[in-house]
């Protein structure tokens, strides 16, 4: 998902991504606070 669902649906991305194990989230242009979140939870592969 190109910039993890942009900077106002993070959230909403992190909820499908937890439905959908082949979707990766993309981090360009993404806060880095952002970023960590979603490394905690999937893991730096995902």
């Amino acid at each position: 998902m190109a910039h993890s669902g942009t900077f106002w649906s993070h959230d909403q991305a992190m909820e499908v991504a937890a439905d959908t194990p082949n979707l990766y989230l993309e981090t360009a242009r993404v806060p880095v606070f952002e970023v960590s979140l979603s490394v905690r939870q999937w893991g730096r592969r995902r």
